[in-house]
């Protein structure tokens, strides 16, 4: 998927392919790499309900034929593969016109003092069909809609990694047919829009708090343990700065969550922009989508020492890095465009 943008701020001309795993925004001057970063942050975490009114397009016939086996086993799977050459790329172009004109007004609103500088922005946003069928495989999607007061509900969900959506619904559910079939239609296709805009996206910075709710939601979720502690762990011994992204980490974080990390370079010794560097090469490699911005030198050479000499199968020249830069430096020789 490739981001296109013109007149962002100071930027006149950008091209970012989002379908890379290690996005680094190397430069030195910060400002340009602040108004990437959350334009890539927004274009992921913006609410898909701005594309309910598309799904009036999905109404097919057969979704009569759908509520009538989930009303009569409480269950039913579809295989969106098989249904994405109906249900959603016929709607492409209005989708991702509708994700350009949502994120222009989020990067005004966010840059509301400097609103003049983006009185000119363009945003198009291009998406091929195979890398819409291999996000949908790839992502995850989970939904629960109903009275959860008095027991009735019914869900969506597609595990990561898997192109079946399941749906359940309780024996003393109170949804009519007409209900069930939209629910049904909304969101087969809100998972497809999910599967290209829908990744768990969060930006991390130096001794940044990590704010999600009062501090009583913050002890709740640090009762919980992720399968990646142990990276908070190793990112505790390079920095305690790192506080906000140490505690996703070990609390949060899942497999394909999109990590914005802004100069984690700040505050660190050279030896530590080089242990931070191979850091970021790991989180790849463990399966995370990476964007950074640095003006480091040691960190950016670590990640191409990695890449160069470990031959790792993520982290890799051709699959998983996209550099941009905003004039010619030696650092463009790491560039696979």
């Amino acid at each position: 998927m490739l981001l296109k943008i013109k007149n962002l701020g100071s930027i006149n001309q950008a091209e970012i392919d989002l379908s890379k795993d290690l996005i680094l925004l190397c430069g030195e001057d910060d400002t340009w790499q602040t108004y990437l970063t959350y334009t890539i942050y927004h274009l992921f975490s913006f609410d898909t309900s701005f594309f309910l009114e598309l799904t009036k397009l999905t109404q097919q016939e057969d979704m009569t034929a759908m509520a009538d086996e989930l009303l009569k086993n409480n269950k039913l799977e579809i295989n969106l593969l098989e249904r994405v050459d109906a249900y959603f790329l016929p709607y492409k172009p209005q989708i991702l016109k509708t994700t350009t004109t949502q994120l222009r007004e989020k990067i005004r609103e966010f840059f509301a003092n400097f609103n003049a500088s983006f009185i000119d922005t363009e945003i198009s946003i291009l998406a091929e069909d195979e890398f819409i069928r291999r996000q949908i495989s790839l992502s995850n999607y989970e939904t629960h809609f109903g009275n959860m007061q008095k027991g009735y509900f019914l869900t969506a969900s597609k595990p990561t990694h898997s192109h079946v959506l399941t749906f359940e619904i309780t024996p003393h559910h109170q949804f009519t047919h007409d209900r069930i079939a939209n629910a049904i239609a909304m969101n087969t296709f809100i998972c497809m829009v999910h599967s290209i805009l829908g990744l768990q996206t969060q930006i991390f910075q130096v001794n940044q708090k990590f704010s999600l709710g009062s501090d009583q939601e913050i002890q709740d979720l640090a009762q919980k343990t992720s399968s990646f502690a142990y990276l908070a762990d190793r990112l505790d011994l390079i920095s305690p700065a790192f506080y906000s992204l140490s505690f996703y980490l070990r609390h949060l974080a899942q497999p394909q969550d999109l990590l914005i990390i802004r100069e984690p370079e700040k505050e660190l010794s050279i030896d530590n922009q080089v242990l931070i560097g191979n850091f970021i090469g790991n989180l790849v490699n463990q399966g995370f989508k990476v964007v950074t911005s640095t003006n480091s030198i040691p960190l950016v050479e670590e990640i191409r020492r990695m890449i160069e000499f470990e031959k790792n199968e993520v982290l890799s020249m051709e699959n998983s890095i996209s550099l941009f830069f905003t004039r010619k430096v030696e650092w463009t020789k790491f560039s696979d465009n």
